[in-house]
């Protein structure tokens, strides 16, 4: 089973038009399953490092890759590849609330650090919400830890925080 959602993504660049074909991937245990554990590793290192600098690929890879596993078991979740042109440059890890199939949650959102500030998230993010539209999503939800400052802000750029006590902040997008 394959699912590409795609479109094209025009960047101007001086006097040149650079066109950037975007897919949305869909991963399986069966596919693209590597790829996507890579790009995870890549994301918790990256905004997690005291608690995954340790960790070699091989380790996070086996314990990761049973989470997501028995995680896939309970139902409604979906994982998906960013791709640009050839390239993979990004993740999502998405799950429908179990109690309300209306809210998807986003668990992870990854730009490769080469790829950000070029709209590549805004174009992966409009490819998701359409493809949660087409699920049946009212609204996606996304928590973010308060420290990371280049995720809160792409987040509320686009969604509205919700008032929280915690350490995270909750970002709602309602979808028509």
């Amino acid at each position: 089973f394959c699912l590409f959602l795609g479109g094209d993504l025009c960047i101007e660049v001086g006097n040149l038009m650079i066109r950037h074909t975007m897919k949305l991937v869909k991963v399986t245990p069966k596919y693209k399953w590597d790829i996507f554990l890579k790009l995870s590793y890549d994301y918790f290192q990256e905004n997690w490092p005291q608690i995954y600098e340790c960790k070699s690929f091989s380790e996070f890879q086996s314990e990761y890759q049973d989470k997501l596993l028995q995680r896939i078991e309970q139902g409604g979740r979906h994982l998906f590849l960013f791709q640009e042109n050839e390239n993979f440059i990004g993740l999502s890890n998405l799950y429908f609330n179990l109690e309300d199939n209306h809210k998807l949650n986003i668990a992870e959102f990854y730009i490769c650090p080469r790829v950000r500030r070029q709209s590549f998230g805004n174009s992966f993010l409009k490819l998701l919400i359409n493809w949660a539209e087409n699920e049946g999503a009212r609204n996606l939800r996304a928590e973010v830890d308060k420290e990371l400052l280049g995720a809160n802000q792409f987040w509320s750029s686009i969604g509205k925080l919700l008032p929280t006590t915690s350490d995270r902040n909750t970002y709602d997008i309602h979808l028509d």
